[in-house]
């Protein structure tokens, strides 16, 4: 019993040890492969740092980005260096193979690399204190921007009861007379002009008189009936030509004959050429009237719509306003809307007028018959037929009335001269086409310089783009704009003694105006950005401009006095907002003068930092006499520009920038689609020439 229970015990301490033993085998086995796979990962990563710290140094220098130059030769340059890392441990392991399968580019995803880097740079460098800079501005410009959009969509809602009023304006014409523009009464000498040509109103059934003209006012009265196509008197007429039938039905054709031109037939004929003239001329005008009443209803649908988009405009940016701005532009909206597309207008009822031209126009045609029936010569023969043709001609013109076709004068100051909007919009349309010469008047003081290489990261199309970039945080894009005032020009920053200094060397001078608009040229990206800030400094006018009631008040009165005939104060309220808007607009031609001298203007203004008045305004007398400069400079309107360009098109014309200083310092070649800022891959090492594969996961990033 005793020697089995030794033998048990031995068998048991044996297999105890063994297990022991592999145990510690295995321990020593898992550290020699924790050992090496903790020696390849190092050599990987070190082979990454080596073969990424061939970065660019210029570009280094000149702009704290990293990118690497992806030739050929950095996958074998990676095998080199982890080869090199692992030599010492000689056969113990070896590499396999190494395969690079995702290389992102400068370029790729709208440069989101090198966006990261620029931003890694300036969140742990000192300048993170700019980041509160604008917060307040950001505010106003929104709002200037909602002011600007609500009063251009007035301005289209003028435009639109502008064109309705140009067809009242084309009745005038047609039917009374009066020669008028698209805009207004033609009014010279403190009178309305006659247009020169026939009108619907032209035959009376009487003595001309006012009554019978149908006209309220004796200045249009006596312009018309003094013109030569004065009334004419249709019953004189048929009076007439009922005289030369008695006469003749009296003496008999020989004896009517012995007169000559003075016969019975020769003087019927007269009368018969004067209603067949007046008969058709007015039915032609009378139906050209009802065209222009037809076109107005036609454009009624479209004022519609501009009101109904102006309301939604208005409504949308209710918060963004503020409660003033909201108030004053709702308030005129629902005036405007009341009775904006009324065919009821001041001047004229459109509707009444087509009635009456229509119901003429009955009595024109039937009179065009009886007339057909009294086309041949006056014979004695014929007296019956044509007495009987003559009696419904007469039925038909009596009939014929002007009564519906009354205009009223009232509102027309006849002591100055309409021009409508005309004067306001020329001026307009002036500072559009000129405003880059009225806010540098010696053009020879800007860069001429175009941009002559190709193939820039700013030129590589939307459609192209990956994903883009989005805001992460609202301070990221502060930051970032502070970096490109860190490292380029803008034309404010080569202004000296009032002139901008043309630089010797670089393709571009003004390089963030190029950022912000990407055009080829200086000449077109400072245009464009002077533009731009046009639209932000005219929506901050405005905002005052509709906030300060003296002053609204003086664009009411003008617009009463240039739009004072249509009697529609729907009209008059659109007129005193394009006057408003053109009153902004040149306000911002001064402001951005001055910001081009090197002054500076605020982003809100008030009565003292106001410059121009409204006659001032309307003679383009755009002069700053002011000696006020407090506010924001140039450089500060451009920040605001560039916070609200797309971040992916800014970042891509930023790397563009960043090209074309690289060529300037000899890299001709320098294209960041050829550089890459970070790559994963994976490497394969062979252990202790057996068939044990190690796969090592390999990557290296610039950015953070």
């Amino acid at each position: 019993m005793n020697k089995r229970l030794s033998g048990q015990i031995t068998i048991l301490a044996t297999l105890s040890l063994t297990i022991i033993l592999s145990l510690i085998a295995a321990l020593l086995k898992s550290a020699t492969d924790v050992s090496i796979n903790t020696r390849i990962k190092q050599a990987c990563i070190l082979a990454s740092e080596s073969c990424f710290s061939a970065y660019h140094n210029d570009c280094l220098d000149e702009f704290n980005v990293f990118v690497l130059e992806n030739a050929d030769r950095n996958q074998a340059k990676l095998s080199k260096y982890i080869n090199a890392n692992l030599s010492d441990m000689g056969k113990e392991v070896m590499l396999d193979g190494l395969q690079i399968n995702e290389v992102e580019y400068a370029t790729d995803n709208s440069g989101a690399g090198v966006y990261d880097e620029i931003l890694s740079y300036m969140k742990y460098g000192v300048y993170a204190d700019v980041v509160n800079k604008f917060k307040d501005s950001d505010e106003a410009v929104k709002q200037a921007e909602a002011t600007k959009e609500i009063t251009d969509k007035i301005e289209d809602v003028e435009e639109q009861l502008a064109k309705l009023d140009s067809y009242t304006l084309k009745l005038v014409t047609l039917v009374e007379g009066i020669k008028t523009t698209e805009d207004s009464l033609v009014i010279k000498g403190g009178k309305p002009q006659f247009s020169g040509s026939a009108y619907a109103k032209r035959g009376v059934y009487g003595p001309a008189s006012m009554a019978l003209a149908a006209v309220d006012n004796e200045k249009v009265y006596n312009v018309i009936n003094s013109s030569d196509l004065a009334y004419i008197d249709l019953k004189s007429i048929i009076d007439d030509m009922y005289t030369c039938l008695d006469g003749l039905e009296e003496i008999g054709d020989e004896a009517s004959n012995q007169n000559g031109n003075n016969s019975y037939a020769n003087i019927f004929k007269r009368d018969y050429d004067k209603i067949k003239e007046y008969v058709t001329s007015t039915k032609e005008v009378s139906n050209k009237g009802i065209e222009a009443a037809n076109g107005f209803s036609g454009e009624k649908d479209n004022s519609v719509t501009a009101l109904n988009e102006l309301d939604t405009k208005i409504q949308t940016n209710k918060d963004t306003l503020g409660d003033d701005l909201y108030n004053s532009f709702n308030d005129d909206y629902k005036e405007i809307s009341k009775d904006g597309v009324s065919a009821q207008r001041k001047l004229c009822d459109i509707e009444k007028i087509k009635s009456g031209l229509s119901k003429n126009i009955t009595y024109l045609n039937n009179a065009e018959n009886n007339l057909n029936n009294i086309s041949d010569t006056l014979t004695q023969d014929k007296i019956t037929q044509y007495r009987t043709a003559l009696d419904s001609l007469k039925g038909n013109l009596s009939a014929i009335s002007n009564s519906d076709l009354e205009f009223d004068y009232s509102a027309i100051d006849f002591s100055s001269s309409h021009q409508g909007l005309s004067k306001i919009k020329n001026i307009k349309s002036t500072i559009e086409n000129g405003y880059l010469g009225m806010i540098i008047e010696d053009d020879s003081t800007i860069s001429t310089k175009k941009i002559s290489y190709t193939d820039l990261a700013s030129d590589i199309k939307n459609e192209k783009l990956s994903s883009g970039i989005s805001l992460k945080d609202a301070k990221d894009d502060v930051l970032y704009n502070e970096y490109l005032f860190m490292h380029f020009n803008s034309a404010a920053s080569l202004i000296k003694d009032e002139k901008l200094q043309k630089q010797e060397s670089g393709e571009l001078d003004y390089v963030l105006e190029y950022i912000l608009c990407g055009e080829k040229s200086d000449k077109e990206n400072l245009s464009k950005t002077l533009f731009e800030m046009s639209v932000i400094r005219e929506g901050a006018n405005l905002a005052y401009l509709i906030t300060d009631t003296d002053k609204k008040n003086q664009a009411r009165i003008l617009s009463q006095t240039l739009l004072g005939f249509t009697g529609i104060p729907a009209v008059i309220i659109a007129g005193q907002y394009l006057i408003l808007g053109v009153w902004a607009y040149a306000e911002s031609i001064v402001d951005l003068k001055k910001l081009m001298k090197g002054g500076k203007v605020p982003l809100v203004k008030n009565d003292d930092t106001w410059v121009l008045s409204l006659d001032a305004m309307l003679n383009m007398d755009f002069k700053d006499d002011s000696d006020s400069d407090s506010g924001l400079a140039y450089d500060d309107y451009l920040r605001m520009l560039l916070l609200i360009v797309d971040k992916s098109v800014k970042n891509m014309r930023t790397m563009g920038a960043m090209e074309l200083k690289m060529i300037e310092l000899g890299h001709a070649d320098f294209r960041m689609k050829n550089y890459i800022v970070s790559f994963k891959g994976v490497a394969k090492f062979r252990k202790n020439e057996t068939s044990n594969i190690y796969t090592q996961e390999i990557s290296y990033s610039y950015r953070k």
